[in-house]
């Protein structure tokens, strides 16, 4: 089973914490025998979103890269549909983000335990939650989020803003280990082979969560589920010799796929778009936006520049930043004119 960190795939900022938190301290390092002192500026980074709000951090760095929790500073702000912003307050250290329609959770660890802030954006109200050291959370869900067992193939769990609990069974076989993603329309749980997968994916929609669609049948293969919208899953696939990237369609498994050669990491939906930032490999230009739809059309950004370390899908475009992370960029097209959404 995937951390807590992995699992909150909507949230690239999760994903990415760890893996570029080993690379700071050299940074800090080569400055402190240089006899220098760094030069601090300030980041932005878009950490969850929506059809109704984009949740983003800024903070101060100094480091090339601005990534939330590794950082001595760091808020947690929103922009809504209607223009409208908040300010949220200091974000956890290493931190992870889900947001599904107006509910938006925050995550983060502190030895096994696992400490949740919650907010309904709707209603203006929020709080707090301390998880069971045998549990983590995979999501937020309309009024509170989903909880697993840390076992693999264990049960998955809603629980409301007020603490009520509801067993939801398992998604999966008895045994099979998975991992989820909640989004706007359900939950997806995929059969990762972290812990005994088998390349299952199914979902339950929020009306009846207990009722579980298979979109995938098992393959024996290691799939990695990264975002759902209202009608589609966006799915990295190994069951052939390039992995290729697949929209699924919540109401009947149909599979969109793209077999581009370029590297795709965790795409953001919107719409029936997925969305991504090429990371530069096989010969890939580094920086462009890529764009798959549910035709299977894919396009291609000729604007370099763009960050590939954090995306979501929110009011409706692609969000992520500018390579400095100056500015929070909102795209409809993979060359349209960005729209600067905040800046830092």
């Amino acid at each position: 089973m995937r951390t807590v960190s992995r699992v909150l795939a909507a949230a690239a900022t999760a994903v990415l914490v760890p893996c570029l938190a080993a690379a700071l301290p050299a940074a800090s390092a080569a400055n402190a025998a240089a006899g220098t002192t760094p030069t601090a500026h300030t980041g932005i980074a878009p950490v969850a979103g929506g059809a109704r709000y984009l949740a983003y951090v800024r903070g101060t760095t100094t480091h090339k890269s601005y990534v939330p929790g590794d950082e001595t500073t760091g808020t947690l702000h929103v922009l809504t549909a209607t223009g409208k912003r908040l300010d949220l307050g200091p974000i956890m250290p290493r931190p992870g983000f889900s947001l599904v329609d107006a509910t938006l959770i925050e995550t983060s660890f502190s030895g096994p335990t696992e400490n949740l802030k919650w907010w309904d954006l709707a209603k203006g109200t929020h709080g707090s939650a301390t998880g069971a050291a045998s549990e983590w959370a995979v999501g937020a869900a309309p009024d509170g989020w989903l909880l697993t067992t840390k076992v693999g193939g264990g049960h998955v769990i809603y629980q409301h803003f007020g603490g009520k609990r509801t067993d939801l069974g398992r998604p999966l076989p008895a045994g099979v280990g998975y991992s989820a993603v909640t989004g706007a329309s359900g939950f997806v749980a995929y059969g990762d082979n972290d812990e005994n997968g088998n390349g299952e994916i199914v979902f339950a929609p929020w009306a009846h969560p207990t009722k579980h669609t298979v979109l995938q049948k098992p393959k024996g293969q290691e799939n990695s589920c990264s975002a759902v919208d209202v009608h589609w899953a966006a799915c990295g696939l190994s069951d052939l010799t390039h992995s290729p990237l697949a929209l699924i369609r919540v109401s009947d498994g149909k599979q969109v796929r793209t077999t581009n050669r370029c590297r795709f990491e965790f795409p953001a939906l919107f719409g029936n778009h997925a969305a991504w930032v090429n990371p530069g490999s096989k010969g890939c230009p580094r920086g462009t936006v890529e764009m798959l739809d549910s035709h299977g059309h894919l396009t291609v950004s000729t604007r370099h520049g763009y960050n590939w370390y954090f995306r979501v899908g929110a009011l409706g475009r692609f969000v992520t930043t500018n390579k400095a992370q100056t500015e929070l960029l909102g795209l409809r097209t993979a060359n349209g004119t960005p729209k600067v959404l905040a800046r830092a």
